[in-house]
């Protein structure tokens, strides 16, 4: 949640957009999301963005965002029981903070990275530098020499991760022009 406030805050002191799409990738908390669903978060859009993209293919859910990588399915369980999120996160509520303070209408969008019902198969913490928003690849290599049989489940994960991605840039290639005409 830092990094997201420090790089959004530190373009919004030259920048000055009219409507904010804050976008990426979520951990499914609801059965009913797959890996690569795209997420529209109605309780951290604002009305006018979300209604604008109505007719785009998307499902609508609430997103809630963490301070820490919720990792095994027992934890997203939890937290979906907790807090009835559909999608959790680890920036959305930066970033709406920031457009709220701004004036800046804002739509939330998550592609799923990974099912409800999905233990991560490596900590997070070990191939993934949060702050610096960039894969640690030789902590990565390391743990993997180390334990072997997390080297498919792994394989599969990063997988699912591009068939997320391919759904967002789907879903932004839709949206944007359908938004960039609202907000001139």
């Amino acid at each position: 949640m830092d990094s997201a406030t420090e790089r959004l805050g530190s373009f919004l002191q030259t920048h000055a957009p009219s409507m904010w799409v804050a976008c990426g990738f979520g951990g499914g908390l609801s059965a009913e999301l797959e890996v690569g669903d795209i997420v529209v978060a109605r309780n951290l859009s604002d009305s006018a963005p979300f209604d604008a993209i109505g007719p785009l293919r998307a499902r609508t859910g609430t997103l809630i965002t963490t301070t820490e990588v919720i990792e095994t399915a027992l934890q997203k369980k939890q937290l979906a029981s907790h807090t009835g999120a559909t999608v959790v996160d680890m920036e959305t509520v930066a970033i709406r903070r920031l457009c709220d303070a701004r004036g800046i209408p804002m739509l939330a969008v998550r592609a799923i990275s990974d099912a409800a019902g999905q233990n991560l198969p490596i900590p997070s913490a070990v191939w993934f530098d949060a702050h610096a928003q960039r894969p640690r690849p030789i902590p990565l290599v390391l743990h993997l020499a180390g334990h072997p049989g997390r080297i498919l489940p792994f394989a599969r994960f990063v997988r699912g991760i591009g068939r997320a991605h391919g759904s967002l840039t789907r879903f932004l290639v839709a949206a944007v022009p359908v938004l960039a005409e609202r907000w001139k």
